[in-house]
C-alpha cells in the first residue's frame, strides 16, 4: 500500500481550513477526507468522493483523543494511536477546566476547547489516491468505532491482509435538527497486503467472505 502501509507514522494534509490546519501538524501532504451533510469531501476543493467507493482503512494508524481548538484552529492535541493500546486521556487532565475562559459560540454558549476527533489514513482501491479521513462528530467517531470492532473481530481471519470498505451514509432521528446524516464503513471484503504494497490489484482476486 505505498508509503501508507509502510510507513507507521504517516498521517495526513492541505490548504489553510481548520482541517487542513491540523492534518499539517501531523503529518505529510496527504489530503484530508470529511463527511459533510451525508457527502464524502477530499481536500482543500471539497471534491467529492462517490458513495460506494471502496477505500483500503490502514487500521494500524487509527488515532483517537481530543483537538484543543482556539478561534477556529487547532493549536495542540491529546491523540494516541488505537493500535498501541494507551488509554484516551481524560479531558478533565488536559486542563482548561474555567468555562469563563472559554470561547463563545454565535450564540454565546461557552464552547469547550477540547474536542473529540479520530483520524483515520485510507487509500481508493481504484485510483491508489491516499486520504486521512478526520472527524470530530457524533456519527463519525461511532462510524469509525463500528468499522474499529468489526476489524478486530475478523482480522485473526485474515492474516497477511487488509479489508476493504465501501463508504455509505445514513441518518439518525435528531429531535431539533431532524434526520442528521453519518457516514457508515461497511467491509466487503480483504486483500492482500503485500499486493497492494505493490501496486497490484485485482477485484477478482479479493476475498469478500467477510464473517461477522
Amino acid at each position: 500500500m505505498t508509503e501508507l502501509i509502510k510507513t507507521e507514522t504517516q498521517l495526513p494534509t492541505q490548504a489553510d481550513d481548520p482541517y487542513a490546519v491540523y492534518a499539517r501538524s501531523v503529518a505529510s501532504d496527504i489530503p484530508f477526507l470529511k463527511f459533510v451533510k451525508g457527502e464524502f469531501q477530499s481536500g482543500v476543493d471539497a471534491d467529492a468522493l462517490l458513495l460506494g467507493t471502496r477505500l483500503v482503512p490502514h487500521m494500524a494508524e487509527l488515532k483517537a483523543g481530543l483537538i484543543k481548538w482556539r478561534s477556529g484552529v487547532p493549536i495542540d492535541d491529546a491523540m494516541v494511536r488505537v493500535a498501541d493500546g494507551k488509554p484516551i486521556p481524560e479531558r478533565e487532565d488536559l486542563g482548561d477546566n474555567d468555562r469563563n475562559e472559554w470561547e463563545l459560540d454565535p450564540n454565546g454558549i461557552a464552547i469547550d476547547p477540547w474536542q473529540a476527533c479520530n483520524t483515520l489514513p485510507m487509500k481508493c482501491l481504484e485510483t491508489g489516491e491516499e486520504y486521512v479521513f478526520t472527524t470530530g462528530s457524533r456519527g463519525g467517531i461511532g462510524a469509525v468505532g463500528k468499522l474499529a470492532m468489526a476489524f478486530g473481530r475478523q482480522r485473526y481471519r485474515h492474516n497477511g491482509q487488509l479489508p476493504v470498505i465501501e463508504i455509505g451514509s445514513d441518518s439518525y432521528r435528531h429531535k431539533t435538527y431532524g434526520d442528521v446524516p453519518y457516514p457508515t464503513f461497511k467491509i466487503v471484503a480483504w486483500q492482500s497486503e503485500n499486493d497492494l504494497i505493490a501496486g497490484e490489484t485485482d477485484e477478482d482476486e479479493l476475498d469478500d467472505s467477510v464473517p461477522f
